[in-house]
């Protein structure tokens, strides 16, 4: 199973399916995200703090978040 994901980096936080990528869901399409129209990344949301960050990068949690 496919567990790959694609995220928005920017304030709205959405993660996308791979799936969802392949059928052409690309970019950010959130109209409050200041983000939005900027592609997708692959990576993953962080289950404690809610915030997403690229694959291949190291994610720390903000406790101030």
């Amino acid at each position: 199973m496919d567990t790959r994901t694609h995220v928005c980096l920017g304030i709205c936080h959405a993660v996308i399916s791979d799936d969802q990528y392949k059928k052409g869901i690309i970019v950010c399409g959130n109209e409050a995200c200041d983000k939005k129209g900027k592609p997708f990344v692959i990576g993953q949301k962080c289950k404690q703090c809610n915030i997403t960050y690229e694959e291949g990068t190291v994610h720390t949690c903000n406790p101030e978040i």
